[in-house]
């Protein structure tokens, strides 16, 4: 389960994302925020993890540690790997594809 007082004490640092902040980084819905919130999804070792959020004025919210954290659960890309150049490449090529 998360620790929620963890995600508190980050968030009155100044750490703060807003639901809607997260859903427009990394393309989904707010509803997928909080369904990985309620319900979780796999962790790539093949435990439940859960997205740390709280609530903060009626609005849910989470700290960029928080979303760090949940997001190296469930990738396969930690923080600190670097970007292959080829990685690099496709991504401009996409970009020029998709204007």
């Amino acid at each position: 389960m998360p620790n929620l007082s963890e995600v508190i004490r980050e968030v009155l640092a100044g750490d703060c994302l807003q639901l809607q902040e997260i859903s427009n980084l990394l393309h989904v819905d707010t509803a997928t925020l909080q369904r990985w919130f309620h319900y979780g999804t796999k962790a790539l070792d093949g435990h439940l993890v859960h997205l740390e959020l709280i609530r903060l004025g009626g609005k849910f919210a989470t700290s960029q540690a928080a979303l760090t954290r949940f997001l190296q659960a469930t990738s396969s890309v930690k923080a600190d790997m670097p970007i292959s150049e080829e990685t690099r490449k496709s991504r401009k090529k996409e970009k020029v594809t998709n204007k």
